[in-house]
């Protein structure tokens, strides 16, 4: 499935909601990863009902426990088109008695993707189907192609910034940090993942050809900033990542009703969340 205007042209799987492309028309570029596994089979998954990794890869509700694998399920489902225009479309998702064996909520989500000139802007709503208060987090994961020698620059919300540590893949400690400008190579990742909270937005900038992709998030306490290295080499892509939640602590009890980071959505609520890509 895709939509175009005179700038952009986005390529959109129901699978998922995901967006697997955003081809420059200008340039006569692709901006997204390619989804190569050799480096990482995912392009711009949507992560819930966890994002991260849980501790032990499993969790507790109600004195049962779950099994749940890194980032959710939801971006291995498959979503109905509820509304199509020429310029915008809406995904809605909502969970079925499978769903429930793995997570002990009912709920519905729906995603929108709008454009206009050469912004993308990406509409989520979370809604509480069940009788009990609903506890996720929520975040996105898309990938955009980069160059040794990009830089990415982080705008923040104006007050102080945390970054967080890793033990593994959970979250180990916080400290106050101004968010580090990257020059994107190999030494950039001295770490897995970079973390901070009280950023609005993040802008990769290439400097040899003067494009740049910024993502803004206003709606998102936390971002992610990922790319794998293997021998000595990154990975030619860089993934901007707003979270609403984190992964697991070290110190996680496992027990749902204990995760930090948690969203809380009463019976029959619904959340909004929305960011934005923008290509120059």
């Amino acid at each position: 499935m895709q939509l175009k205007n005179n700038y952009i042209r986005l390529t959109l799987d129901p699978v998922g909601a995901e967006l697997k492309g955003l081809y420059n028309i200008e340039t006569g570029k692709e901006v997204m990863w390619n989804g190569d596994a050799t480096w990482w089979s995912g392009i711009s998954p949507l992560l819930f009902p966890f994002i991260g990794t849980s501790k032990d890869h499993k969790y507790t509700y109600e004195d049962k426990t779950y099994d749940m694998r890194p980032h959710g399920f939801i971006k291995d489902r498959e979503f109905k088109v509820a509304e199509l225009t020429e310029d915008a479309v809406r995904f809605v998702y909502t969970s079925t008695e499978s769903d429930y064996e793995v997570y002990p909520f009912k709920f519905e989500i729906s995603v929108s993707y709008t454009i206009e000139w050469s912004i993308v802007k990406v509409d989520w709503n979370v809604k509480n189907l069940d009788t009990k208060e609903m506890l996720y987090t929520i975040g996105a994961h898309p990938s955009f192609i980069c160059e040794d020698g990009d830089v990415l620059s982080f705008e923040t919300k104006g007050d102080k910034t945390n970054f967080y540590s890793l033990e593994g893949p959970l979250i180990k400690d916080k400290e106050l940090m101004e968010p580090k400008r990257l020059e994107l190579n190999a030494d950039a990742f001295p770490i897995d993942t970079w973390i901070y909270d009280g950023v609005k937005s993040a802008t990769l900038f290439n400097v040899n050809k003067g494009s740049s992709v910024k993502v803004t998030f206003d709606d998102f306490t936390y971002v992610g900033v990922w790319s794998p290295v293997k021998n000595g080499q990154m990975a030619p892509f860089v993934c901007i990542e707003p979270w609403e939640g984190l992964p697991d602590y070290t110190t996680a009890t496992g027990n749902l009703k204990d995760k930090i980071t948690a969203t809380k959505l009463g019976p029959g609520n619904e959340k909004a969340y929305t960011y934005s890509i923008e290509i120059a």
